[in-house]
């Protein structure tokens, strides 16, 4: 609470005309708690329509941590050359994994990547797979090529949500 009256004192020295300032300045805080320390008491100086407040997001919520959190599990469970079916899913369902463009769109991505979840997770019984075994499943190979084709008026700029 200390520090907030003296960042107080500092921001009225600052900004003794607190119309002077704007989106340039910024306060980074080094942790959640200090919010409304520093709310109530270190910028009571400026109206609320002035500030503009944000916190940080925690790094283990992003999609990029997600991506290589579920790449790390992918390796960290191989059993040799065999990957562990439920971690490799995870990692090729996530969004940076099934959205790869391929000739200009995703959906032949998505498309493949589901059909090996559809595949795989009928397959339960068998929890470790090598990805030659994956990629030389036949029945696989054509199950995508059969869902492929219908897509070829897809054009690259348009939209599916698949989830």
């Amino acid at each position: 609470m200390a520090r907030s009256f003296s960042l107080s004192s500092v921001l009225k020295k600052t900004f003794s005309n607190s119309s002077s300032a704007d989106e340039k300045n910024v306060i980074v805080l080094p942790a959640v708690e200090t919010l409304f320390p520093l709310y109530h008491h270190g910028l009571s100086l400026f109206d609320s329509d002035q500030i503009n407040i944000s916190l940080g997001y925690p790094l283990h919520r992003t999609p990029v941590y997600a991506f290589l959190n579920n790449l790390m599990e992918v390796i960290l469970s191989m059993d040799g050359e065999r990957v562990y079916v439920p971690d490799y899913l995870a990692f090729v369902l996530h969004p940076y994994t099934k959205n790869i463009y391929h000739k200009g769109n995703a959906e032949t991505t998505r498309v493949m990547f589901h059909t090996i979840e559809e595949e795989l997770t009928l397959s339960r019984g068998r929890a470790f797979l090598t990805l030659t075994e994956i990629e030389n499943n036949a029945e696989l190979l054509k199950k995508i090529a059969e869902r492929i084709p219908r897509m070829k008026d897809v054009s690259p700029r348009k939209t599916f949500v698949t989830s």
